[in-house]
């Protein structure tokens, strides 16, 4: 695979950002970056995802030697429609990171790159290696949005499902009203790294609302 190469060294605490472009069609965008550390974070910002992307991490001694880039992490396939989420992933790498972006659709993301210890990756970032999908049905009468959630839960994305009804959102009971619910209108969605500890509570303006949640934990 032929990468291309990001000026500058990344030094240890330093975060920059290494990816910012929009892409179509399909195919793969690889790219290098230096740190001066013993371990990477990357934090994936997706403003749209129209049909599938999937980003593989390497590390690599020796870019003339294929034997020298070995895969240390990688992100969960995502398939859209997929916008405004957050996933970060940490690992142990050589000098040398590479990132494999393989794309399918409109495709317009963000990578941000920080040098950390290899004690932060293993102490604050537990990865995002296991999904799920649900539906609920939430009416005019504010109650809980997700009866119980993904173990180690890091992210989510919402979607209002409906046509019509616009959907208020809250992380209390009492602040999930028509006043003060954050709206999402019919056909929004609305991603958030939150963890499994937080309640989410809903209500529908009117009516039924078909809610779509997809969760990322670890």
């Amino acid at each position: 695979m032929v990468a291309t190469k990001i000026s500058g060294m990344l030094q240890l605490g330093n975060e920059k950002r290494v990816f910012n472009t929009p892409l179509s069609g399909s195919g793969e965008y690889v790219f290098d970056f230096d740190i001066q550390s013993d371990s990477v974070l990357l934090s994936l910002y997706t403003r749209l995802i129209t049909t599938s992307l999937e980003i593989i991490v390497y590390t690599v001694g020796d870019s003339t030697d294929p034997l020298q880039i070995v895969e240390i992490t990688r992100f969960p396939v995502l398939t859209g429609p997929v916008d405004n989420l957050l996933l970060r992933k940490a690992a142990l790498a050589l000098d040398t990171v590479r990132v494999k972006i393989v794309y399918s659709g409109e495709t317009d993301i963000e990578i941000r790159a920080k040098a950390i210890s290899s004690g932060e990756s293993t102490v604050t970032i537990k990865g995002q290696t296991s999904g799920r999908a649900s539906q609920e049905i939430v009416n005019n009468t504010a109650g809980i949005l997700i009866p119980f959630s993904l173990n180690e839960r890091a992210g989510l994305i919402i979607r209002n499902n409906s046509t019509a009804n616009v959907l208020y959102i809250g992380f209390s009971l009492a602040e999930t009203t028509l006043a003060e619910g954050y709206p999402l209108y019919p056909g929004e969605s609305l991603g958030m790294a939150i963890g499994a500890g937080q309640n989410l509570y809903a209500l529908s303006s009117s009516g039924t609302i078909d809610v779509r949640i997809l969760e990322a934990g670890g």
